[in-house]
């Protein structure tokens, strides 16, 4: 039974090839997920890809979880992200390849064996992605300056890592307002100086 289903599968995709009835999907989409600063925002990068299969890096974008710009800002291409992409791929291939042989082999020993290099690749990839999911202080801090937030979300940041305690992230945070203010202030003085002029 298994490999008569295995060949109906090989034979079906087969037939649509011959016939000409392929759907090829094609284009860009986003993968490869890292580098994740809780409240602030995350990494991914966009792939060319065919079948959902990525094959070329386009670009690497922070996304930010703050407010509602969806669109990301370009950053330069993030090496973390596009290996994590391209082993999301590898995982989803090599299941599919592995499903496939364990359908089309008699022998139950050599399909076991099979299921057991998938299963540790899945175990392997999601400790990978745990590992790889969320930002260091150094890389967060690298992705705030590069994205050009402001003092506060850099403060938070700070905050976020335990760097500073919440008192002293009050207390920088009320500085930077009041140098916000003033400077607004000093900014108005002097546009409603050339007004006058």
């Amino acid at each position: 039974m298994r490999r008569r289903l295995g060949f109906v599968i090989l034979s079906v995709s087969f037939s649509f090839a011959l016939r000409k009835q392929t759907l090829i999907i094609f284009g860009t989409y986003e993968c490869g997920s890292v580098d994740r600063i809780e409240g602030v925002g995350h990494v991914a990068t966009s792939f060319a890809h065919v079948q959902f299969i990525p094959l070329v890096p386009v670009q690497s974008r922070f996304y930010k979880h703050l407010g509602q710009d969806e669109a990301g800002c370009k950053i330069a291409m993030n090496f973390r992200s596009i290996v994590k992409g391209y082993g999301q791929a590898a995982l989803v291939v090599l299941t599919i390849i592995a499903a496939t042989t364990c359908f089309m082999i008699k022998d139950v020993q050599t399909a076991a064996i099979s299921i057991g290099f998938v299963l540790t690749g899945v175990v392997a990839f999601f400790f990978w992605n745990k590992v790889w999911r969320y930002a260091t202080y150094e890389r967060a801090k690298r992705h705030v300056d590069d994205v050009g937030f402001d003092k506060e979300v850099k403060i938070f940041v700070d905050l976020h890592f335990e760097k500073i305690d919440q008192a002293e992230a009050d207390r920088q945070i009320d500085q930077h307002q009041d140098d916000v203010a003033s400077g607004k202030a000093m900014q108005d003085a002097l546009d409603t100086a050339r007004y006058i002029r």
